[in-house]
């Protein structure tokens, strides 16, 4: 009755040791990326041109190239001297009609009384009511030209985007200025935008990290970080390029000495290795006869060429090595020693 529980214990430990000492750590290659410095000059984020919509003599100039547009808007003052006139003009019209109006109503609300009294004909009442609404259709006429005459007056101050910074001007004080013209260039310097043409790969390398892509300004000795402002859908068919904006943070534009365009950018990308190489740990990597082999998890050996020693990847440690075979997929895994 004791030696049943003993022959238990013996059968069961039979069993589970050579199961303990079968497992043996694993690890999966990881496809090598090597980096790409793409490089890039600032521009503002968007500029507009300046455009008259009237006739007239320059008087006044409010900013001058790379001084900024004043904060009232008003860069340019057009003469309006002909544009008031026609204005007074409109007024005193107005104010005669209004007396016509006036006076027309007058004689209606008279000749109403007398057509109720039977004292006057209903035909010459008709009559009156008649220049009544020519009199009050000539007056709305006159206000709505009034109004057009008013908004004609405020274009000859010529206004921009208050902050913008002014790129070029055309136009100098005394010189005439035709509608149509382009006066001044403004841009919005106060966000910096980097464009470059990229690769599909380096496409998607910007995509991963869309919102904190960093930065090296090399001429600035600055490094700052921006993130993805515009795709363009199309693409350049002789470089067969993607086109991309990358706006560079508020935090990195406030450290830059110079805010224009024109400084050299210079955008670290990581894309896959050419020659489609992996990252395995050097203890995978067995030497025999100065050939070396990877073990698969089922035993099978693949014959690999090392390319050299690589940096850890992310979130790894150790000694690394970049290999290359063909019979590697990238979710191959290999055995490691134990």
């Amino acid at each position: 009755m004791h030696m049943l529980p003993r022959v238990f214990i013996i059968i069961w430990i039979t069993f589970i040791i050579p199961t303990i000492s079968l497992a043996q750590p694993t690890s999966k290659v990881i496809p090598a990326e090597h980096e790409v410095r793409l490089t890039g000059f600032t521009r503002a984020r968007a500029t507009l041109n300046v455009i008259s919509e009237v006739n007239g003599r320059c008087l006044e100039i409010f900013s001058d190239v790379g001084l900024p547009v004043p904060d009232d808007g008003i860069l340019v003052r057009i003469d309006p001297t002909f544009a008031r006139l026609d204005l007074e003009a409109n007024r005193i019209h107005r104010e005669q009609i209004l007396r016509q109006v006036q006076f027309d109503r007058q004689e209606v609300e008279r000749y109403r009384k007398l057509v109720a009294s039977k004292s006057s004909a209903k035909t010459r009442l008709e009559q009156l009511e008649l220049a009544l609404d020519q009199s009050s259709l000539k007056l709305a006429q006159l206000e709505n030209e009034g109004q057009r005459f008013r908004e004609l007056l405020s274009r000859y101050s010529i206004s921009a985007q208050a902050g913008w910074l002014l790129i070029e001007r055309f136009v100098e004080p005394g010189e005439w200025v035709a509608s149509g013209k382009i006066i001044a260039k403004t841009g919005d310097f106060q966000k910096l935008v980097i464009p470059i043409a990229v690769t599909r790969a380096e496409l998607a390398s910007l995509l991963r990290n869309k919102q904190n892509i960093p930065l090296s300004f090399p001429d600035e000795g600055l490094n700052g970080t921006g993130r993805i402002h515009t795709i363009s859908p199309d693409f350049d068919p002789v470089s067969r390029k993607f086109k991309v904006e990358i706006a560079v943070d508020e935090d990195t534009w406030t450290g830059l000495f110079l805010k224009q365009g024109g400084i050299r950018v210079e955008i670290p990308v990581l894309v896959s290795d050419p020659m489609q190489a992996y990252l395995v740990p050097t203890a995978a990597v067995e030497e025999r006869y100065e050939e070396h082999w990877l073990t698969e998890v089922d035993g099978r050996r693949i014959r690999v060429v090392v390319l050299g020693p690589s940096p850890a990847p992310e979130g790894n440690s150790g000694d690394w090595l970049r290999i290359t075979s063909p019979e590697i997929k990238p979710d191959s895994s290999f055995l490691l020693p134990r």
